[in-house]
């Protein structure tokens, strides 16, 4: 009886179980087989395909069952978003729906017809731009602000960019001329100017100034070679400019920016983060005048550039530091021929004397025409290499470096303490095209001025 009732309960039992359970492995079953649709792409096309330079065209786009990619926009986009293209020039587009372990891969096409994107940026409203478009046949058209040329035959055109006013201050523009050979399709020219300053702030508000330098071009080297050969000392001061031969032509394509004054020992602590050494005096804004080429490069340039992204903070090229310091003059000194005007512009060893200073601090004395200080108030580096003459420099503008580097880097501008004598020194220092040659390291006279590039 006992095995019966048993029997009788245990049945039922697992009877109940497997009628629970069978349905609940159906339903597994059921659920892990089931395959997501793949992707689809129904529509996908430029409307319409062809346009003119400058005109706006539409991408459809219309899929299912992924996330939809479309290249060369670089960007994401979802099912039913119309995307408005302004393109320059004919373009190719690529739709890439990726789901379910599947890929989808559509194409469109968006012709423009030939002609010429003249775009202007950078002015504020009210303020027109001067450029002039020059091409085959003759072609010349004046733009005031960005435009489209339709219609133009093929060949190479020229866009020539001048300055603007903008009341006193120049509005100088990032190229002077551009050139764009025009074949079966749009093209785009860019046409910037520049803000003619720019200020950052450094950690505990400290400024850090700017002023934009033109494109152009200038004769680099000494307007009047000083060739003495009675020179009482071992140093000549006269060579480092008989040195700086011979005079070459170096043009600069494009603007770039380089520092009002020379690096402030406030700045320098701003960007390092170091509390000593105070640089043998306690007024932060003196010039930083005893830090070796390597330091610079390490200690303040690196995490300078980290704190503000995108930036290129660098050493100026030993032609962008002469080309920023003469500003436009053709003069033996950057404010002209006659050495007595010295004081206005320079700190010597008599006008420092004469007023009791002994660091002077940056921005006392006046300014050169571009808006610098202190080009002669310490020896500043650059990033060339040291060549004891100009055959072979570049005429571009850029760094003269050579493969394997030298232990000698060129340094421009001079240093008040130099001279414990008055003009017969000082009227060679201040030549606008005196130049040396500085050991990397050790450099106890010498400092930096920042230059910037600018993206295009």
């Amino acid at each position: 009886m006992g095995r019966s009732a048993t029997t009788g309960f245990s049945r039922p039992g697992l009877h109940a179980w497997r009628s629970l359970a069978l349905p609940g492995l159906l339903f597994a079953f059921a659920c892990g087989g089931a395959k997501a649709p793949e992707p689809t792409i129904s529509r996908f096309e430029v409307v319409p395909a062809t346009v003119e330079v400058g005109e706006t065209a539409t991408l459809k786009v219309a899929y299912t069952g992924g996330e939809g990619r479309i290249e060369p926009l670089g960007s994401t986009v979802p099912s039913g978003i119309d995307v408005a293209l302004t393109a320059a020039t004919s373009t190719d587009y690529t739709l890439t729906v990726t789901g379910n372990g599947s890929t989808k891969v559509a194409k469109a096409s968006l012709t423009v017809k030939p002609g010429l994107l003249v775009k202007v940026e950078g002015l504020p409203a009210g303020l027109d731009a001067a450029v002039t478009v020059t091409g085959p046949n003759g072609f010349t058209r004046t733009l005031t602000r960005t435009e489209a040329l339709k219609g133009l035959p093929p060949g190479r055109y020229t866009v020539d960019a001048a300055t603007v006013q903008e009341g006193s201050t120049p509005r100088y523009p990032l190229c002077l001329r551009q050139e764009v050979d025009l074949g079966t399709t749009g093209a785009l020219v860019k046409v910037s100017y520049p803000a003619p300053t720019l200020t950052f702030k450094l950690p505990g508000d400290v400024a850090l100034d700017f002023v934009l330098i033109p494109p152009g071009s200038f004769m680099m080297g000494p307007v009047f070679p000083d060739q003495t050969t009675d020179w009482p000392g071992f140093l000549e001061p006269h060579d480092s400019v008989k040195y700086a031969a011979p005079r070459h032509e170096v043009n600069f394509a494009k603007a770039f920016y380089l520092a009002k004054y020379p690096v402030t020992t406030r700045q320098w602590k701003a960007v390092t983060g170091w509390t000593t050494p105070d640089y043998a005096t306690k007024d932060p804004d003196v010039a930083v005048w005893n830090r070796d080429w390597f330091e610079w490069h390490l200690d303040f340039l690196a995490p300078l550039n980290k704190l503000f992204a995108g930036k290129e903070f660098r050493l100026p090229s030993e032609a962008e530091w002469e080309y920023a310091l003469r500003a436009g003059s053709t003069t033996k000194y950057f404010w002209g021929d006659d050495y007595t005007q010295a004081d206005t512009y320079c700190w010597t060893y008599d006008n420092t004397h004469a007023v009791g200073i002994s660091w002077p601090k940056v921005g006392m004395k006046q300014p050169n025409a571009w808006g610098l200080h202190d080009m002669f108030t310490q020896v500043q580096w650059t990033e060339d290499d040291y060549h004891p003459d100009y055959l072979g420099a570049p005429s571009d503008g850029s760094p003269w470096v050579d493969n394997p580097r030298p232990v000698w880097r060129t340094a421009r501008g001079s240093i008040w303490g130099w001279a414990n004598a008055p003009e017969v020194y000082t009227k060679y220092y201040l030549d606008s095209a005196y130049r040396t040659g500085v050991g990397f390291h050790p450099a106890t006279t010498t400092g930096l001025r920042l230059a910037l590039s600018i993206p295009e």
